[in-house]
């Protein structure tokens, strides 16, 4: 799984792209723990982001996440930093499986 975050040159999250899946070993599609926690954390993100309006283009498939912020500030920075967290401790967990990418 690779996460990838975008800022701006002001250090504002912009944008953030889920893709991939763990393998199979962790469980079947739909069993899977460590994909179900990356989509529980991303997928509440997206929904809090709607739910403000601070959200743009977003696409949600299989193995799939992807959206960007066109008018980041401070909500939408401390939300995608407290997702941002959660995901870095599921790196550092499984950092084999999933990767954070900053750019």
């Amino acid at each position: 799984i690779e996460v990838l975050f975008r800022k701006d040159q002001s250090e504002n999250f912009t944008y953030l792209k889920v893709t991939g899946h763990s393998p199979q070993t962790f469980g079947k599609p739909g069993e899977n723990l460590l994909c179900a926690a990356v989509s529980a954390l991303t997928q509440s993100l997206v929904l809090f982001l709607q739910k403000t309006g601070s959200i743009e283009k977003v696409q949600i498939d299989k193995g799939h996440l992807e959206f960007s912020l066109p008018s980041p500030n401070r909500d939408t920075n401390t939300a995608v930093g407290v997702i941002r967290e959660g995901l870095l401790d599921l790196a550092n967990q499984y950092p084999d499986i999933l990767k954070l990418l900053e750019k």
